[in-house]
């Protein structure tokens, strides 16, 4: 890593133990970058630097728009969490942010938990699951979660003018800490239907039992964008939304497609857009929508957490995201494309700023 300029994709490995990962840094310019730590099973390297690259562009805007003074960071660990998990991995795993020296900060993504974090917390400080003030929430899901719905009812204010979510029918893809909170909020709320789907089943039994009545009901990952529901609640992995699957939620009449998953969009991201508002779907970005856990992070890190507070915050993603709604309806454009370009005002804006303070001042002629 440069001590002048640690932007960029850091790749870290362990030959003796075949332990590797990739750490992103995407953007300093509002603050130190966060974000969660990624571990699955890639095909290969490549796959995992570029998964960890577009995560952390993703992370960016991400603070931007909640206006959280965080950067935007990833950290892939490439291997199986259920099974590769251990005191070995999670030493490497903090030597590993150690070595960035502060500009990145970890929190918790797909196959790590806020056990894993705090586990490592005894080996690095660069990381978000802390105590705060002798209590400690379980992790960012839950605010994730709660962020989600608030979108979600932006998103049916938008297409339908009311905020309720009663009686609106629900494909909701991928029971993991996220989606299986925001689908329980969604059934408190007494939506319509629920169609659910995991591909580990242990998940969908947990969630049925939970929410027992016959509203929901399970189906197969492979028929999640055919079912006759109103709105597409992708919640698990990214790069879902293609030609192919656009076209599929289009013919089964669904309205929008609000969720937690990052990266949504298969790239080129802006014609998958595109798509999306050709077709008539209500897209609300992933970056702006799933913002709730960047929220729970910055009040952590300020180390003056206050559960209320935060709630509070986090509910403004709805506001924010009609807003958006409202001015790409307007310009007959993607939201998608209206949230990236906020977001890369509000990073130059800032830019500029630090610049002419930086800059001296020529002193007036005498």
């Amino acid at each position: 890593m440069s001590e002048q300029n640690p932007l960029g994709t850091h790749q870290f490995s362990d030959e003796r133990r075949d332990f590797r990962a990739f750490i992103a840094i995407d953007d300093l310019t509002l603050g130190p970058a966060v974000g969660g730590i990624r571990m699955r099973p890639y095909r290969d390297l490549d796959e995992a630097r570029a998964d960890c690259e577009r995560l952390a562009c993703a992370m960016t805007r991400k603070s931007a728009l909640a206006r959280v003074p965080l950067g935007g960071g990833k950290m892939v660990v490439v291997g199986n969490p259920a099974a590769e998990k251990n005191e070995g991995l999670y030493r490497f795993v903090a030597e590993c942010i150690n070595s960035l020296k502060g500009t990145y900060i970890a929190a918790c993504d797909v196959g790590w938990n806020s056990s894993d974090l705090i586990t490592i917390g005894e080996l690095t400080p660069y990381v978000t699951e802390r105590p705060c003030k002798g209590i400690r929430s379980d992790d960012t899901a839950e605010m994730t979660a709660i962020g989600v719905v608030a979108g979600i009812q932006a998103v049916i204010e938008h297409c339908c003018g009311t905020s309720n979510i009663c009686g609106f029918w629900f494909a909701l893809q991928g029971i993991g800490n996220v989606g299986r909170r925001t689908g329980i909020q969604l059934y408190k709320n007494n939506a319509g239907r629920i169609f659910i789907c995991d591909e580990i089943t242990d998940k969908v039994r947990q969630f049925n039992r939970v929410c027992p009545r016959d509203t929901v009901e399970i189906v197969q990952t492979e028929t999640i964008y055919d079912e006759p529901a109103d709105i597409f609640v992708p919640s698990a992995r990214g790069g879902i939304l293609t030609e192919e699957t656009i076209g599929r939620l289009a013919d089964a009449g669904f309205l929008a497609v609000a969720g937690s998953a990052n990266n949504q969009l298969a790239e080129p991201e802006e014609y998958t857009a595109v798509l999306l508002h050709g077709k008539n779907i209500c897209y609300a970005p992933d970056f702006v929508i799933n913002a709730g856990g960047i929220i729970d992070c910055a009040a952590k890190i300020a180390d003056n957490y206050d559960a209320l507070r935060t709630k509070k915050k986090v509910l403004e993603i709805g506001p924010r995201l009609l807003n958006i709604l409202r001015r790409a309806e307007a310009a007959d454009c993607s939201p998608h494309l209206v949230a990236a370009r906020d977001a890369e005002r509000i990073l130059e804006e800032e830019r500029t700023k630090k610049a002419t303070t930086q800059t001296p001042q020529t002193p007036p002629v005498t």
